[in-house]
């Protein structure tokens, strides 16, 4: 703790009282840090590009909490060491989520879904937990989903011997089932990666999102990320579709949307998810 502290005083002027870990999160270390100024909560991200997926959370932050329909923590400041990266950010004391939470959940996100862009994709390029995610912009969301979303991580797959090539689709076949299922979606501001492990109610009792991967697509790929792991209470929902109504053939667009997850989950934790990944596959594309 030593060195954190040294680091928070050094980068950010924060003489820390008590730096307590946090448990969660699988791609860095997190810590309550009390000081004279109150409490924060520090990330220590380390590995390749650890600055930059630092600066990358802390610009997605500030892009959702400028769709001013949800709380994001403050951002403090993030700093280079030569051992990773520190993001530092308010500290947001959480309770349990209540039905009226998740109707407040599913209300704000829809409103962050009804700011569009003029295309789909970022001003830069992000991360997704630590794999990178490419970001150009592109006005053809068929396109963009193939080859900016589905075929980076099939590749990266195939590369470490995760998927075999027959399992890997060509970008032709993934763009014309694409188009079949998704031909014309605005582009809305997405969060990214909306887990159950990625938005917090705070004691003040607001709806608040962490940890995002922002871009613009398919408002879509943010519910299929709500759905994929034992999904939100029907309340989210609800609350959701009641300012953006379910759209026709939905439910076949979630799988393609999930397939992206479970992609990056293979190449994050391994061959665990092969098996969901190969089921989709053949689903969708005849793999």
């Amino acid at each position: 703790m030593d060195l954190l502290a040294r680091a928070l005083q050094e980068h950010f002027g924060l003489t820390a009282r008590g730096i307590f870990p946090v448990s969660g999160g699988d791609i860095g270390q997190a810590f309550r840090v009390d000081a004279e100024t109150g409490s924060f909560f520090l990330k220590w991200y380390d590995g390749p590009n650890a600055y930059n997926r630092g600066l990358a959370e802390a610009g997605g932050l500030a892009a959702i909490a400028g769709a001013r329909a949800l709380r994001t923590p403050a951002v403090a400041g993030c700093a280079e060491l030569s051992a990773g990266a520190l993001l530092l950010l308010e500290y947001l004391p959480a309770k349990t989520a209540a039905q009226a939470d998740f109707e407040q959940l599913g209300r704000g996100l829809a409103a962050i879904h009804n700011q569009t862009h003029a295309c789909f994709g970022w001003e830069t390029d992000n991360f997704i937990g630590r794999l990178p995610q490419r970001n150009e912009p592109c006005s053809d969301w068929p396109e963009f989903y193939a080859g900016r979303r589905l075929l980076p991580q099939y590749r990266m797959a195939l590369a470490s011997g995760l998927l075999s090539g027959r399992e890997v689709p060509d970008a032709g076949l993934l763009s014309e089932k694409i188009r079949a299922l998704a031909p014309h979606p605005e582009p809305s501001l997405l969060h990214g990666d909306l887990w159950s492990g990625n938005f917090l109610i705070s004691e003040a009792g607001e709806a608040c999102l962490i940890d995002p991967a922002v871009y613009a697509g398919d408002a879509e790929a943010d519910l299929a990320m709500t759905r994929l792991f034992g999904g939100f209470p029907e309340p989210f929902y609800r609350a959701y579709h009641e300012i953006r109504p379910e759209k026709d053939g939905m439910d076949r667009r979630i799988s393609l949307y999930q397939l992206y997850y479970l992609l990056v989950h293979l190449n994050l934790f391994g061959a665990g998810y092969a098996g969901s990944v190969r089921r989709f596959g053949r689903d969708l594309f005849g793999l």
